[in-house]
């Protein structure tokens, strides 16, 4: 391991915040989904249903002079296909930048003289991590709705909502669920930030272990090191979580309840296996061997 080259780290830097900016459009047009996904959802609500069958009443009575529930069915379809399209768009986000990761990726091998022990491969999949696990927290993980056939109103969507890890914090803390919410962030923010950070000081302490420093450094690489490795074991929690509640609403499909997984699960679970693999390289990478000065 040696310490990054001037053009390495230009290209982690540039890798860095080419991913930034994907991440920030993708959060924008997660956020325009689930605004879409409610907005649908709202209109087809009991109250809605209501109004419509009155709408379809009025216009058989005036033979079709007034044509307020065609207009009505028209808005519905509308919202409908404006949420399938936000929907798409989040999903070829998420393609998209697990195509700029993979590309990144072989470029950082080419750079590294395809080694994945080299200092440019770790740093990348490192700024990748770090990326991934902002999209992990802050994008819907999970989608749930309760749709029922109500004897004259028809069809209804009783409830609908969509769960990010950032969101699923906030409402358990709005609720007076503090410990579950602080357990939350706890499990799938701070430790794997302090994770990432740990993987960072260890590149940097052997980057300037390499300069000639004291051999104290790669005794504290090792505690660094072994620190983030125990604390990446807990990374796997909120995923545990997520899908118990998957599993959860799957079983309450049977009484109309349906429920998806988006985008977000995939992005934390990326997250987990690349910093995991981020781990076990910068670890196990060749240790330069210290050379007292002269």
């Amino acid at each position: 391991m040696r310490p990054l080259t001037t053009l390495q780290f230009l290209f982690v830097l540039a890798v860095t915040l080419l991913l930034s900016f994907h991440a920030y459009a993708a959060i924008r047009a997660a956020r325009e989904t689930s605004a879409r996904f409610q907005a649908a959802a709202a209109a087809a609500n009991i109250d809605s249903a209501i109004d419509l069958k009155k709408k379809n009443i009025a216009e058989t009575i005036t033979f079709g002079l007034y044509e307020g529930a065609t207009e009505h069915k028209n808005d519905l379809e509308a919202l409908h296909d404006a949420a399938n399209a936000a929907s798409a768009l989040e999903w070829r986000n998420l393609r998209i930048f697990f195509y700029l990761c993979g590309g990144s990726a072989v470029l950082a091998l080419l750079l590294g003289r395809l080694s994945i022990r080299s200092d440019v491969f770790i740093a990348t999949l490192l700024a990748q991590s770090a990326v991934m696990l902002v999209l992990g927290v802050f994008t819907p993980m999970l989608s749930f709705i309760n749709e029922r056939d109500l004897p004259v109103v028809g069809h209804v969507i009783t409830e609908a909502q969509t769960k990010s890890i950032w969101h699923s914090a906030t409402a358990l803390f709005d609720s007076g669920n503090a410990w579950v919410g602080l357990t939350i962030v706890a499990a799938s923010m701070v430790l794997p930030t302090t994770k990432l950070v740990l993987l960072a000081l260890v590149l940097a302490n052997r980057a300037l272990l390499v300069d000639g420093a004291s051999p104290r450094q790669d005794s504290v690489e090792r505690k660094l090191a072994k620190l983030a490795s125990m604390i990446g074991q807990f990374s796997f929690v909120d995923l545990f979580i997520a899908a118990v509640f998957l599993s959860i609403f799957a079983l309450r499909s049977f009484e109309g309840s349906t429920a998806r997984s988006e985008p977000g699960l995939y992005y934390f679970n990326t997250y987990c296996t690349v910093s995991l693999v981020a781990g076990i390289l910068a670890w196990r990478a060749p240790r330069p061997r210290w050379q007292p000065p002269h």
